[in-house]
């Protein structure tokens, strides 16, 4: 099984302030999109499900 064979049937959506770009802005070393990716990861690999991607 690969990433490919999982469907997405739900998106999450986390909406930011203003204040809060720097954190979600790789341009300002914002680290949340990654996190986001790699907690999204160890999910499936622990529990055998792939959470719905996250649009911020």
């Amino acid at each position: 099984m690969t990433w490919s064979d999982v469907n997405i049937e739900n998106i999450l959506v986390i909406e930011v302030g203003y204040g809060l770009i720097p954190m979600v802005d790789q341009n300002q070393n914002g680290e949340l999109l990654g996190r986001i990716r790699s907690l999204r990861k160890k999910f499936a690999q622990t529990l055998g499900f792939l959470p719905p991607q996250v649009h911020i």
